[in-house]
């Protein structure tokens, strides 16, 4: 049996749940992408909601809904919580560090031999670097991703986009996540 990893961009994988109007089951997500593999832990990277120096109720209730879900994650097991910061840019808030934290949490594993394969939810190129880092140490690298291409878009909206063309060209596998993936591991409603 060999070990593996998993990893989830957040703030990627919940545009995913608000595509398919779903509320994930972590665990079960983990376990099913695991197999029968070991899973050393399941890395969850992500930012907390952004609260003005002079909170709104809204803010307030966002950002306690978001520590109850973060408290109830760490309470799984083999969680690991990494959390980035929000930025305001250009009027926008974007997260800050969340690669970076990804990144060197997988190079880390890579280089220390702990695993034999990580599991990716995400859609960013800037995790190639580490990506070809963990291949390069004998990681099998597997990609879960989504993809709605424009012509099957809603009413008001452009689709969902593919991932990077160069993470998708730097992992050996790739997995499409579809409606029956999701209702394996959705919570029961």
């Amino acid at each position: 049996m060999s070990r593996c990893a998993v990893f989830i961009d957040a703030g990627y994988l919940s545009k995913i749940c608000d595509d398919f109007r779903v509320r994930l089951n972590y665990t079960k997500l983990s376990d099913e992408v695991a197999g029968d593999d070991e899973r050393l832990r399941t890395y969850f990277f992500d930012c907390a909601p952004h609260i003005s120096s002079r909170p709104t109720p809204d803010e307030r209730r966002r950002k306690s809904a978001y520590d109850k879900f973060i408290h109830a994650l760490k309470q799984e097991p083999r969680f690991m919580i990494r959390l980035g910061r929000l930025q305001k840019i250009s009027g926008e808030y974007k997260q800050k560090m969340v690669d970076v934290l990804f990144s060197l949490e997988l190079a880390k594993l890579a280089l220390t031999h702990q695993i034999q394969r990580v599991v990716i939810f995400a859609g960013d190129s800037d995790y190639v670097p580490a990506i070809k880092i963990a291949r390069d140490e004998g990681v099998v690298v597997q990609l879960y991703y989504y993809y709605r291409p424009p012509e099957l878009s809603r009413q008001g909206d452009r689709g969902f986009p593919k991932p990077h063309d160069e993470l998708l060209d730097n992992c050996d596998e790739k997995y499409l996540i579809d409606r029956n993936f999701i209702d394996k591991v959705k919570f029961a409603t």
